[in-house]
């Protein structure tokens, strides 16, 4: 996961979002099997900075409906970037990212953290970031 600015698949290494105006973010999916993925899907949510601990109160951030591909075998995929306005009043927030396909019987077509608790240290699907909030002056 990686936040604005987005400059055509090369970032800067910037893990700051600005609280209350449009912000964006994009992930690269990466096929590690040995089959070809024809779409798949990337789920996003948030949630407030609790320290490291990964069973985090998350919270959905509405789907783009971007779904890509095929991504060959050992390629990968820049996904579009989305847009999203972080909520005011945080210092820090925890953005999570889950890729999936539903055309794979290992996983969940819908996979949800807030229903199914993820560890995203022990799942190559996941990616997940600490960003540090800009509040910007009145």
């Amino acid at each position: 996961i990686q936040p604005s600015p987005y400059t055509g698949g090369v970032s800067s290494a910037n893990n700051e979002m600005a609280a209350g105006r449009p912000n964006r973010m994009f992930i690269v999916v990466r096929n590690r099997g040995t089959l070809k993925i024809n779409e798949a899907k990337v789920r996003y949510f948030w949630a407030p900075d609790l320290g490291q601990n990964y069973v985090l109160p998350w919270r959905p951030i509405p789907d783009p409906g971007i779904h890509a591909g095929p991504i060959l075998p050992g390629a990968s995929m820049i996904y579009p970037p989305i847009e999203w306005i972080p909520p005011d009043g945080h210092a820090a927030l925890w953005i999570l990212a889950v890729a999936y396909v539903s055309d794979d019987p290992k996983d969940s077509d819908d996979p949800d953290p807030i229903v199914y608790p993820f560890d995203p240290r022990m799942d190559n699907n996941m990616a997940v970031r600490r960003v540090n909030i800009v509040h910007s002056g009145p």
